[in-house]
């Protein structure tokens, strides 16, 4: 198997590198059996994506789709993106950041008195969970404790970390570790 995986990886890399020196930085390939657009260097980037929607649309996988659901930003295009994407952004807009503040600094002066209190944390886990909690707070205003919030990341965890993952139902995919995940989780909050 790491023979395997060693082989493709050489492979993938030795096909990328003669298309490029075929038809230059932008061009389209097939990837797993989609037109994609390969593209090399910030400018190269900026360029595409300053024309999305009229150059290039976007295509997530079908296992990012499936998750997200059919009301997601990831299914829809043109017109229905540009809206729905004007709505979402409306959450990130200076008044509503500004709205958020108090609401962060109550949350942020309870996590650091409860850490003063144990003497002792991970700082990086102790962060993780403060930023979980406020977004929950800010973006669905739900007050979790500490068992809740801690389920509920390990839950977003193995969504986030299979959100790109080959869309297979079966046991040992992460596709099947994500439906399993949130059903169970829906299970225990019912």
């Amino acid at each position: 198997m790491l023979f395997r995986c060693i082989f493709l990886r050489f492979q993938t890399d030795g096909f990328f590198r003669r298309k490029r020196e075929q038809y230059g930085d932008i061009y389209i390939t097939h990837v797993l059996g989609n037109p994609t657009v390969r593209v090399i260097g910030a400018e190269n980037v900026r360029h595409i994506l300053s024309g999305e929607h009229s150059r290039v649309e976007a295509l997530w996988p079908r296992s990012t789709r499936l998750l997200l659901g059919a009301g997601s930003l990831s299914h829809a295009s043109g017109s229905e993106h540009v809206v729905r994407k004007k709505a979402l952004m409306a959450a990130f807009s200076f008044e509503a950041l500004s709205s958020y503040v108090p609401v962060i600094s109550t949350l942020t002066r309870k996590y650091v008195n409860k850490w003063l209190a144990s003497g002792r944390i991970y700082g990086f886990d102790e962060f993780r969970t403060l930023n979980f909690a406020v977004s929950c707070k800010v973006m669905l205003g739900v007050d979790l404790d500490s068992a809740e919030c801690g389920r509920l990341m390990s839950v977003f965890d193995t969504f986030t970390s299979n959100i790109f993952s080959v869309p297979l139902d079966a046991w040992g995919f992460g596709f099947r570790k994500v439906t399993l995940n949130f059903l169970f989780c829906l299970y225990k909050s019912v």
